[in-house]
């Protein structure tokens, strides 16, 4: 990786990942022959290796284990694993209930154990073409050994390609004690991610284990200083796909071309080319010279049941002047797969505009302001939250949602009765 100095109209003290590459050229790293690949990928998502009958040190560890895994299978490029925002914190008992929301998807859970100094999981891989599930077991005294058959065995399973390249990555990052990992898991066991007390407890973990960057992921992104805590988190894990999509996350500010940001998915996809978030949001920053249209159709095929992937994808089709009727049945599994998201019901209103079906418009705008009125679910007001230039007018107070969606049912109404 190289941390050159950047160049003067980049950020102050933000380095350049690819100084041989110009600002447009940040924005092309996809042909259409690595697209027909990774529309394959088996899709992976690990679950804690725990079960409401493990004791508490093993669910613990089963628990930040599972968060060590996440990072170490992006590594690996013929899979397609889900990011830790993305994979529920649900033990063993749960992975019924989950197979039913993501058929494509290999769910990957079990169960932990210590004892005698050391360390054992009993694997149970969950695909979709199998009622029954398939098992493994890795059995180490040495931990360090142990990670590293853990997340060859998984990816093997899981018919991964682990090469010397990928052995070398997964020797990053890395925890110096099982106990590390064990308190990772427990802070997350113990504290809900939106409830904001689990921040605080991760970053005392962090100045106790600067190397164990993983735990890097679970801190407030709201954090002043996130910025650069992400960025010595690279220095130190510069093969840690997500951190570089959590870098972008920081950096992008939804205005249009941002090379210092879209070079961090960038990276994040050369680590692991499967990275559904990055690919979906690579178009969000790249140059508007480059059609990026690819990326967000694997953000929808690599994340599927996502509906920002969903709403991401409608825009870059209409961008792209795709048929109507494509971008509506789209915007309907987006309605359907979250009903509280109000990303698709703008884009079913968008479209139906431009159609002049105003009638059509109204009703998806009327079901829009219920979302709204008379009191916003968390989970709609996340979802506005995703776009921090939008977000920092909702806490200012500039932006109103329900107020500015009864001025465009005002509109419509009038549109009707003429």
């Amino acid at each position: 990786m190289s941390f050159a100095a950047p160049m003067p109209t980049w950020p102050p003290h933000l380095p350049r990942l690819f100084p041989q590459l110009s600002a447009v050229q940040i924005s092309q790293f996809l042909d259409y022959g690595e697209y027909q690949r990774l529309c394959n990928l088996p899709l992976i998502t690990i679950l804690p290796f725990a079960s409401q009958n493990s004791r508490l040190e093993e669910m613990h560890l089963g628990v930040g284990l599972s968060k060590l895994m996440i990072r170490d299978l992006m590594l690996v490029r013929n899979l397609s694993t889900r990011g830790p925002e993305d994979s529920p914190e649900s033990l063993l008992e749960s992975v019924a209930l989950l197979r039913e929301e993501k058929d494509r998807t290999i769910f990957i859970s079990g169960e932990t154990m210590i004892a005698n100094g050391s360390y054992r999981v009993e694997l149970q891989f969950f695909a979709p073409s199998r009622q029954e599930p398939y098992a493994a077991v890795v059995h180490e005294s040495d931990f360090a050994t142990f990670l590293l058959r853990l997340a060859e065995t998984i990816a093997r399973t899981c018919l991964g390609e682990v090469t010397e390249a990928t052995r070398h990555m997964w020797r990053f990052g890395r925890p110096t004690c099982a106990a590390a990992v064990a308190r990772l898991g427990e802070i997350c066991a113990g504290h809900n991610r939106r409830a904001g007390t689990r921040g605080p407890l991760v970053w005392g973990l962090c100045q106790r284990e600067p190397n164990f960057v993983v735990a890097l992921n679970e801190l407030d992104d709201e954090l002043p200083n996130i910025k650069q805590v992400y960025l010595e988190g690279l220095r130190r894990d510069p093969y840690n796909a997500q951190l570089c999509f959590l870098l972008f996350l920081a950096y992008w500010e939804s205005r249009g071309p941002q090379p210092e940001a879209v070079q961090f998915c960038r990276r994040a996809i050369e680590l692991s080319p499967g990275h559904g978030k990055a690919h979906m949001c690579a178009p969000h920053a790249g140059d508007k010279s480059v059609n990026m249209l690819l990326h967000s159709d694997l953000g929808y095929r690599l994340l599927p049941g996502n509906t920002f992937a969903i709403n991401n994808y409608i825009l870059n089709l209409m961008e792209n002047n795709a048929p109507p009727e494509q971008i509506m049945s789209l915007g309907e599994q987006g309605i359907r797969t979250d009903p509280q998201d109000p990303g698709n019901y703008d884009r079913m209103i968008e479209i139906c505009i431009d159609l002049q079906d105003y009638a059509k418009a109204l009703s998806y705008a009327e079901r829009l302001l219920g979302l709204f009125e008379p009191e916003m679910s968390p989970r709609t007001l996340e979802c506005l939250m995703q776009n921090p230039k939008r977000a920092a007018k909702i806490r200012s107070g500039e932006y109103l949602p329900a107020s500015e969606l009864r001025g465009l049912i005002g509109q419509l109404r009038a549109k009707l009765m003429r």
